[in-house]
């Protein structure tokens, strides 16, 4: 069967925190960027610029058929090259880290059963939530976060420990 070529035509706009940025559905790209705001300033968690993503119009990686969520914009990979896709769980994501992603509306890849994904994230909640995430994860922080940009540009997403408890 022959992979049909997909169409990705989803708003976006790019969550930008020091020099690492994703590009992410337009209606979640301000809480992305808060976020990774506080997982870099109140985790101390660095993301790093090469090895982090989001939007990529693709199938996911297991399947020729099965769109992936980085294709419509609402997953971003963290890390990669310590946060692999692989059966044997490794992650270097601080569990506070991941618990503060789950919070406002992800779900952990760290958590899938048979094949890890611990650098994904991926946004679970309707998109109509997000500003009310975005508002709690502003009053835990006690501060606010730039707008993104908006855009349409691409970043490389890649499939390339500890154990965190299931949400």
């Amino acid at each position: 069967m022959a992979t049909v070529p997909l169409q990705c035509t989803e708003p976006l706009a790019t969550a930008v925190h020091q020099d690492a940025r994703a590009t992410m559905r337009k209606e979640i790209a301000p809480l992305v960027q808060e976020l990774m705001r506080q997982t870099e300033v109140k985790y101390g968690y660095n993301i790093r610029r090469d090895d982090t993503g989001g939007f990529n119009c693709r199938y996911m990686a297991s399947s020729k058929t099965s769109i992936s969520n980085h294709a419509y914009g609402r997953a971003i990979d963290i890390n990669w090259s310590t946060n692999p896709y692989q059966k044997t769980f490794r992650s270097d994501i601080p569990p506070n880290v991941v618990s503060l992603w789950i919070r406002h509306g992800f779900y952990w890849g760290g958590h899938y059963k048979n094949t890890h994904d611990t650098m994904h994230f991926e946004y679970v909640a309707p998109l109509k939530s997000a500003p009310a995430f975005l508002n709690s994860a502003r009053r835990e922080s006690g501060g606010t976060s730039p707008t993104p940009r908006r855009g349409r540009r691409s970043w490389r997403t890649g499939i390339s420990g500890r154990r965190h408890p299931p949400p």
